[in-house]
């Protein structure tokens, strides 16, 4: 990791950054981001089979789909979009999907209404998570691209393990019980 001067830079110079306010801005909303959705992977399982009765192979199939929707358009939609709209729409339009769908899922009672807030889910996430890193990037072109994508990376692993330790915090006495009531 360097600056201008190939000297290398730490954590504290990218953050003493002149941008740095909005480095921070973009990386409190990746982190954010990350640990909803790693909230959202480690207990979307347990909801499902209890609220659906879905075996581990059907929640499979939909995790598989999400993963397809959100190839699809990180793939195929996102660079089309990115011709016509800059960073920040995108972000928005991801976010404002993300939280409604994070919102509607546990008042999800059909499988239709799941499979659309789950559409939504995979949509809102795959239109924020790409634009927010090429906003950081962009964002701080004075500074090494690898720093940026070192400090995003770190934040990523941050936001994930926090997201991890949460739900499984949150879900240990479900999780307990459900163990304790099958036959």
């Amino acid at each position: 990791l360097r600056s201008q001067a190939g000297q290398r830079a730490s954590l504290r110079d990218v953050l003493a950054h002149p941008k740095a306010r909005a480095l921070r801005t973009i990386l409190a909303a990746y982190f954010f981001t990350t640990v909803a959705f790693s909230l959202l992977t480690a207990t979307y399982a347990l909801f499902t089979e209890r609220r659906f009765g879905f075996t581990a192979t059907q929640i499979g199939y939909i995790f598989a789909c999400m993963g397809l929707v959100g190839a699809l358009i990180q793939g195929v939609l996102l660079g089309r979009l990115l011709k016509h709209l800059s960073d920040k729409p995108l972000i928005i339009a991801g976010s404002a999907i993300l939280g409604a769908s994070l919102w509607l899922l546990p008042l999800a009672s059909t499988t239709g209404a799941l499979f659309a807030v789950t559409a939504g889910l995979a949509i809102g996430h795959s239109l924020m998570a790409a634009p927010l890193s090429g906003l950081a990037s962009s964002g701080m072109r004075s500074t090494s691209p690898s720093t940026i994508v070192a400090v995003g990376h770190l934040r990523f692993k941050w936001a994930s393990m926090s997201g991890e330790i949460s739900s499984a915090v949150i879900s240990a006495p479900a999780s307990i019980s459900f163990l304790v009531s099958r036959p």
